[in-house]
């Protein structure tokens, strides 16, 4: 009797993780992300973490983002990581993530992985590696960035804004005369441009005498 119960036992413990796997993706597709959450860690509290993939935990990784567990879907990514596997959407729920918790270093390290590794889909994370990399004054890989970023993004005028003032750090003065009237079409208001463009004619005016 107990050697039935055994095998019994034995042939059904794999079809039950099974089940809590399925559960947790069919809680995913419904949008059901807490109880996919819960199925997930019903899952990895009975599968032996070797036998576990990479792809796996990302996937549940993604899923704890999604409800709001933010904490557990680190722990999750980090042994998605560990076990060597790495796709664009995780880097970028990282990079949200980070950013959401102010860590701007960590958020940085993770926009860059899209970059390198991801190029068919990092252009749409350009537009925060920009203001990243203008916040932390790495002018040079913000110019760098700047070149990809597609016309609407150059036309904000926040990202106008940064590439002035970044040209005014590096002294660039035709590139500070042509944005600051730029900006000043967009916003006539606009200080730096106006003390740029205030400046440039007062000394026009001084170099006639």
């Amino acid at each position: 009797m107990v050697l039935v119960a055994t095998i019994v036992a034995s042939c059904g413990a794999p079809k039950v993780m099974t089940s809590f796997k399925i559960d947790a993706e069919n809680f995913t597709t419904s949008e059901n992300y807490t109880q996919a959450t819960e199925a997930w860690k019903q899952y990895f509290n009975q599968t032996p973490i070797e036998k576990t993939e990479g792809l796996t935990f990302a996937k549940a990784a993604k899923t704890a983002f999604k409800s709001g567990d933010i904490d557990l879907a680190l722990s999750w990514f980090d042994q998605a990581g560990y076990k060597n596997y790495a796709d664009a959407e995780m880097y970028a729920t990282l990079a949200t993530i980070f950013k959401e918790k102010k860590n701007i270093s960590k958020e940085l390290d993770a926009l860059e992985y899209i970059a390198e590794n991801f190029s068919e889909t990092s252009g749409e994370f350009d537009d925060r590696l920009f203001d990243v990399y203008f916040e932390i004054d790495f002018n040079d890989k913000a110019l760098q960035v700047w070149e990809r970023l597609d016309e609407a993004s150059k036309s904000k005028i926040s990202k106008l804004n940064s590439y002035f003032l970044i040209h005014k750090t590096l002294k660039d003065t035709a590139v500070c005369d042509s944005v600051s009237l730029v900006l000043l079409e967009k916003n006539p208001n606009h200080v730096e441009a106006l003390e740029w463009v205030a400046k440039k004619y007062y000394w026009l005016g001084e170099n006639r005498y």
